[in-house]
């Protein structure tokens, strides 16, 4: 990590001051220490009556469409939401907060930024905004920052302890040892299921070929958590990494022989009661340092759309068996690994955890909440 910071302060030296932000020119200074955090929220707020939240990013990089008829290396699933009302005045605040924060930081990068005056809120019984938001902490040997705001924490391992009959998570990373332990102490409800959808490998690793130390050991921490709850939850857990219905090409990553489908989103479905959506991974980084943002709501039927949507997406439209059952995605999961490519159906297919096993390296140096 520490290379690849001063490479990139390197290419930094060598390009025009003005084309720089005010945070970069502050590190070619000196006068910033950096720390492994970075503003991973990702919302649009129109008005304060309208906004859109979820793991999107705005760039060609994250375009897709539902068909995923790209390049591996091009594909990208994801899931916002929209919302209307008191929720967006709330997300209105926390991004005012965040800007002034960010303005008032010592020593500041920015002194012409202009100050935002945050929109009036109320409680209300809506969607609730669910933030994560950490803090420098001084000192040279202070690799990480200090947690503040642990929201989506919170809520997420709540949310799990709760569950009873089914539990449905697309994530990036799951790689946090406190929400493993969350769902290993889950599973003693004996009728709970548990469905995963991840990526086999980070984008880094996937599509860059990053075999270095830190990302075996981040791969570790996700190898050790899945082998955990396989243990827990035997045939009550579905762990799919979903891929193209069609033959990859052979010097391309793959899945079964099909290029896999890049799994960005951050959905969290308990039963039929609560739903999270938003930018937080379930790693240390997204669930204590990083700058995070989701929505959690309740209501059944917006739930319930919401599941089956996903399970259309991924099973097919004319899928069949319970969404909610892991044996209906473990069933066709299996299925289409005996298949070749151009005769499965969806999207779905086993994860390939003893590729991430022979993958992952244990290197317990630096703390996991980086990873």
């Amino acid at each position: 990590m520490r290379d690849r910071l001063q490479k990139r302060l390197a290419e930094m030296r060598t390009q025009d001051p003005d084309d720089l932000t005010p945070v970069e020119r502050a590190a070619l200074r000196g006068t910033n220490h950096l720390r492994p955090v970075t503003i991973h929220q990702k919302f649009a707020v129109v008005d304060d009556q309208s906004c859109i939240i979820g793991g999107l990013d705005i760039n060609e990089r994250r375009f897709d469409t539902p068909d995923h008829d790209r390049n591996p290396e091009d594909t990208w699933h994801d899931v916002s939401v929209r919302a209307d009302g008191a929720f967006c005045r709330d997300l209105a605040a926390h991004f005012a907060d965040s800007w002034n924060a960010a303005r008032n930081c010592t020593p500041p990068v920015n002194d012409d930024a202009t100050p935002l005056q945050p929109p009036q809120t109320q409680p209300h019984s809506g969607p609730r905004l669910l933030r994560t938001l950490s803090i420098a902490c001084p000192g040279l040997t202070r690799l990480g920052p200090r947690p503040k705001i642990r929201e989506n924490e919170t809520a997420v391992i709540e949310a799990i302890q709760s569950a009873h009959a089914s539990l449905y998570i697309e994530t990036q990373f799951l790689r946090h040892r406190p929400v493993i332990d969350a769902l290993v102490r889950a599973a003693d409800h004996r009728d709970l299921n548990l469905i995963l959808i991840l990526p086999p490998f980070a984008e880094r690793v996937l599509f860059g070929g990053d075999d270095g130390w830190d990302a075996r050991h981040a791969h570790a921490l996700q190898m050790r958590g899945l082998i955990r709850l396989e243990r827990a939850y035997g045939a009550r857990a579905a762990i799919i990494a979903p891929a193209q219905p069609y033959p990859a090409d052979p010097d391309s990553p793959q899945i079964h022989g099909a290029g896999p489908v890049y799994v960005h989103s951050k959905v969290t479905l308990v039963d039929d009661r609560i739903g999270i959506v938003g930018s937080a991974n379930l790693n240390g980084r997204s669930l204590r340092w990083d700058t995070e943002a989701s929505i959690a709501f309740d209501g059944k039927a917006e739930i319930s759309a919401l599941r089956q949507q996903l399970a259309q997406k991924w099973l097919g439209k004319n899928q069949t068996g319970d969404p909610s059952k892991a044996a209906t995605w473990t069933a066709l999961a299996t299925r289409n690994a005996a298949l070749p490519a151009r005769e499965r159906r969806g999207f779905v297919l086993p994860y390939p955890l003893e590729k991430l096993r022979r993958f992952s390296r244990l290197l317990p140096i630096l703390p996991n909440d980086m990873f």
